[in-house]
């Protein structure tokens, strides 16, 4: 039986609320040519069973629960190891897809041979599944890796996380693992991967009507230990300096070594000294109310 052209990789953790429809919207795509691999990462809320009935319900569907709790850098990892197909696609599992999405993606790619990357059109929506944003485009293309890294660190947006890859130029990222006291968090793990694919190659953006659909929530599976404003301040510059080395890690690795020496500083200035002074001057001035 030959590979499918797309894998998806869908990493799932306690999303009982919203997987369904996370999960039916991938497999009403218009493009059918898919394996959905879920890894479920120790859910306790009901998401397993959701997703053995769609495993049983339809063969496209392969559901694998994770015997410890993998974390989700380490399990969007494990779903690309274990895929073989000339393109892959993670799906978060809360959000939502365009029936066209995929199809669309695929298109583009197809239609650029030399290009890495692909993402479209998107937009946020809340809880209850209603736009709250405006259409979004953040177009990263450009005719060397220079110009699209720089490009990314001007106007940071890691929703292209969630688009379209060649597979065999990305199958060797790794999503990084922050320390204490950001073991117990995600946030900006996304970001050193998008310097990899755009250090290994070009990104083709497709504008037109939002294809996908990121969910906000006012309530997530991961948080710092305390609940102290100098604590998060503290674990905010560790995590600023470890992303700014992660990120530039990432761009030598993609084989960029170079263009990492010349965006260092920029990269530096703009995702942390800057950000870092101005937390500073915002906790300074909630301390002094």
């Amino acid at each position: 039986m030959k590979n499918p052209k797309v894998t998806i990789g869908m990493p799932v953790f306690n999303d009982v609320d919203y997987i369904e429809k996370s999960i039916q919207s991938v497999l009403n795509q218009s493009f059918e040519d898919f394996e959905l691999l879920i890894s479920d990462d120790q859910s306790s809320d009901g998401s397993a069973d959701i997703c053995k009935k769609y495993q049983e319900s339809d063969h496209r569907v392969k559901y694998v629960r994770q015997p410890e709790n993998l974390g989700i850098s380490k399990n969007m990892k494990y779903l690309l190891d274990q895929s073989n197909s000339q393109f892959f696609i993670w799906a978060a599992d809360d959000d939502l897809w365009a029936p066209a999405f995929l199809e669309t993606l695929v298109q583009a790619l197809e239609d650029n041979p030399e290009y890495v990357c692909t993402f479209s059109t998107f937009t946020h929506i809340d809880e209850a599944g209603n736009i709250i944003e405006r259409p979004l485009d953040f177009d990263f293309e450009g005719t060397s890796a220079k110009q699209r890294i720089k490009k990314l660190i001007i106007e940071p947006f890691d929703a292209f996380g969630y688009g379209l890859f060649r597979r065999e130029p990305i199958k060797n990222v790794n999503f990084p693992v922050w320390g204490w006291p950001n073991k117990r968090v995600s946030w900006n793990n996304i970001y050193p991967t998008l310097f990899y694919y755009l250090a290994k190659g070009n990104y083709k953006h497709v504008y037109g009507e939002p294809l996908f659909f990121n969910r906000v929530k006012t309530k997530t599976n991961h948080s710092l230990a305390r609940n102290s404003r100098f604590y998060h301040l503290f674990a905010y510059v560790i995590r600023k300096i470890n992303l700014f080395t992660a990120c530039f890690v990432n761009v030598i690795k993609g084989g960029q070594f170079k263009i990492a020496l010349l965006l260092g500083p920029l990269l530096l200035k703009k995702w942390v000294i800057v950000p870092i002074y101005y937390e500073f001057k915002s906790v300074l001035a909630t301390r002094r109310k």
